[in-house]
């Protein structure tokens, strides 16, 4: 099938994408990012979208970053796009926050899309991700021995993300861009051995294609496999997980027939509860170290990463995951809470936040943000500023339903300890007001030219 008729097969039949969506193209500059745009250019009208491009640049490569970035924005001229650019030192964020480059990077990418998605409006992003990248992903979670969910891979279509050629083999984009006479940028990074994955793409892929010359396709075959097997066992353990898992904020009560599960079912569970708890996944060796601890005497502690310890508490008879005394208490000692009676500013921890009222117009939806504009007359007044609790939700604007707010600062790249330091804005109805760098809650935005506006500004 040629690359086309694949395109508009995997967007009709794979995505929900419908007639009036606004999709954002994250592009590079690379090959594969300028194919995607110049197929969704080609197509639009007859898929009846927008479309839009962003791109990140990571000042990693000096003039050349500069170079792809001016090209997608002549690109973005070319075809009378809108064009979103954000430039980040992801160097010195991987540095700040103890990550790898790679890690930052993806953080920093999705972080912003997501962002521009819901400030501006799009229904979908659109990434180019294609069949090598697929195999690529699927042998780099073997090799950190992430078990059964990191051989899914990549999906076409996950919540706002679409990969429309996911399913595509990266010749056919090569040969679809050599007939078309397409230009791009080469990113000679891709060809340097200091990343992880780019070892799988140059020496691993190699060695494993003298094997099979369909490696790839082969990799992407058991990817789809899995994610059907992957979603019904998701089901069954969600409902399972219902009836065997108390919440209580710093733990989580696993009742006692856990050892009775099979053991497939008994490490979903326990990686269900980790990721609960923790908001990170949990590599499969800490759950093969939880088996050796319900089939030993279970006498001690077992320690695991990020600062939790699973153990069975004899007298409750039961299991439980929580984090050590120690850790709670010194969070307990850090805990603050006021009452916000007048507006003014306040002491919050080692930090400061104020709260005043504006006049004028202003432009309220202030990206990634410390400051929110809030519609003065929609807050039950007196307002609250506590820390962050663990059954906290947030009503994220534009959404019908609210999400869990810790999960959307972690989505942010907020770790647990700036989590834990960030003030929450609460007015006496009990509803989030405002959180520093998640925005305003939208129950409490604003109506344009009646509304009473109440600045809140938080300097951490």
């Amino acid at each position: 099938m040629h690359l086309e008729e694949k395109f508009l097969e995997n967007i009709k039949k794979k995505t929900s994408i419908k007639h009036g969506d606004r999709i954002i193209i994250a592009i590079s500059g690379g090959q594969d990012s300028v194919v995607l745009l110049e197929l969704f250019q080609k197509y639009k009208a007859e898929l009846g979208i927008e479309i839009a491009l962003a791109h990140i640049n990571h000042l990693l490569r000096g003039e050349d970053s500069q170079k792809d970035q001016d090209f997608v924005a002549l690109l973005a001229e070319k075809y009378q796009l809108p064009c979103y650019i954000l430039r980040e030192d992801i160097s010195e964020i991987a540095k700040e926050n103890g990550w790898s480059l790679e890690e930052a990077g993806r953080i920093v990418r999705y972080n912003y899309l997501n962002t521009l998605l819901e400030e501006e409006g799009y229904d979908k992003i659109a990434v180019a991700h294609h069949l090598k990248d697929q195999g690529e992903t699927i042998l780099f979670h073997l090799i950190r021995g992430s078990g059964t969910k990191g051989l899914r891979g990549m999906f076409v279509e996950k919540g706002e993300i679409i990969r429309p050629l996911l399913n595509i083999d990266k010749e056919t984009i090569e040969a679809y861009s050599k007939n078309m006479d397409i230009i791009y940028r080469e990113d000679l990074s891709n060809y340097s051995d200091t990343y992880t994955r780019n070892r799988i793409r140059l020496k691993l892929m190699p060695v494993l294609r003298e094997y099979n010359p369909l490696i790839e396709q082969q990799l992407y075959k058991l990817g789809e496999i899995v994610k059907e097997e992957d979603a019904f066992l998701s089901s069954y353990t969600e409902e399972l997980y219902k009836k065997l898992v108390i919440d209580q904020g710093d733990k989580l009560i696993i009742k006692k027939n856990l050892e009775a599960l099979p053991k497939a079912i008994l490490r979903r569970i326990l990686l269900k509860a980790y990721e609960e708890l923790s908001l990170k996944y949990l590599e499969f060796k800490y759950i093969l170290l939880c088996e050796e601890y319900l089939e030993g005497d279970m006498a001690k502690k077992l320690p695991l990463p990020n600062n939790l310890v699973f153990y069975y508490d004899k007298r409750g008879n039961v299991f439980i995951l929580r984090k050590p005394f120690e850790a709670r208490r010194s969070d307990e000692e850090n805990r603050h809470y006021l009452v916000v009676g007048d507006f003014g500013s306040y002491s919050f921890g080692s930090n400061k936040i104020s709260f005043q009222t504006v006049t004028g117009q202003v432009a309220y939806r202030l990206r990634n943000s410390a400051r929110g504009y809030v519609d003065k007359n929609k807050v039950k007044f007196p307002l609250s500023v506590r820390n962050l609790r663990a059954d906290d939700s947030f009503l994220v604007a534009g959404d019908k339903s609210e999400r869990s707010l810790r999960k959307l600062l972690a989505s942010k790249g907020i770790g647990e300890a700036r989590r834990n330091e960030l003030p929450i804005v609460v007015d006496s109805s009990r509803k989030i007001v405002f959180v520093p760098y998640v925005g305003v809650s939208g129950y409490f935005l604003l109506e344009d030219g009646r509304s009473e506006i109440m600045a809140i500004d938080y300097q951490g």
